[in-house]
């Protein structure tokens, strides 16, 4: 009987057909195998970038600044990002690139007032984001070129205005400047014309002028999970576009000026008041 089984599934007692359509099943399924471990080796995640239309400039000490927020959003997986790149520009019938760079990476939080406040934990681009996991991102740009520039003209005029109070001080005699209103005059006076003296060189060191402009966010990826062969660079980018009126030098310089003499006053004084930085929006924002 035993011998008589093992004749039974002898392969060379099964029909031809038989022994045809065992080889074929089988190497079907060893190349969807190889398929499917290749598809899974090669899957790379996917990073979704979308600049949002909250953007706006602002001279801060690092001179001329642009805030831009994004929502960053990772597929099949999570992604490192290593790279951020901001580039402006400006696209009516004189076209020009400002060279801007990201400074800080940070986030809106809400703080005691009305208005949300931007808070800047890091200047490294480098960022682990989860799949599936919205993220939004608020980035600080500075006009590279020009960054030395303008923090060397605002310490500058700082540094002119700390000599000024020295020189106040010793003319006040050690008496309270707030009881002596013809020196209050006196230094209100020079103030202004310390200011005015400097507001000309930090207005040209502000490069915005009238015009249409293109604003394009490239983020620079790989895939944290795979190894160094298969670990190769993708970028998603995102645009925006917007106007900027034909008013925005004369406001930078108006609230520059009224900036720049509220800094001194409050030096001079050695007062701890809030000196908000001129804010210039954009019009006509749209997403692309």
């Amino acid at each position: 009987m035993l011998e008589q089984s093992q004749a039974a599934v002898d392969p060379q007692n099964l029909p031809l057909w038989m022994v045809y359509f065992a080889f074929c099943t089988s190497l079907i399924l060893g190349v969807l195998k190889i398929i499917e471990l290749a598809v899974t080796a090669t899957r790379f995640p996917r990073l979704d970038a979308r600049l949002t239309s909250d953007v706006f400039f602002r001279l801060t000490d690092f001179g001329e600044s642009l805030f831009c927020n994004a929502v960053l959003l990772s597929f099949n997986g999570p992604v490192l990002i290593t790279n951020t790149r901001v580039t402006l520009t400006k696209t009516d019938s004189a076209v020009k690139v400002f060279p801007f760079a990201v400074l800080l990476f940070g986030e809106k939080v809400k703080g005691s007032g009305p208005l949300p406040e931007h808070f800047f934990p890091t200047a490294s681009s480098i960022r682990h984001i989860a799949a599936l996991e919205p993220q939004r991102v608020l980035y600080m740009c500075v006009q590279q070129e020009y960054r030395d520039a303008s923090q060397r003209a605002i310490n500058e005029f700082r540094k002119e205005v700390l000599d000024y109070k020295q020189e106040v001080l010793k003319s006040a005699a050690g008496a309270p400047l707030s009881n002596q209103p013809s020196l209050q005059q006196d230094a209100l006076g020079r103030l202004t014309k310390l200011v005015e003296a400097h507001l000309p060189g930090m207005m040209e060191l502000v490069q915005l002028e009238p015009g249409k402009y293109k604003l394009l966010l490239q983020v620079d990826y790989r895939n944290p999970q795979a190894r160094v062969l298969q670990s190769r660079m993708k970028t998603a980018q995102s645009s925006i576009t917007f106007v900027i009126g034909t008013e925005v030098r004369d406001f930078f310089r108006v609230n520059l000026r009224q900036a720049l003499l509220q800094t001194a006053t409050s030096l001079i004084l050695d007062q701890q008041i809030f000196i908000p930085y001129p804010e210039y929006q954009p019009l006509e924002v749209k997403v692309a």
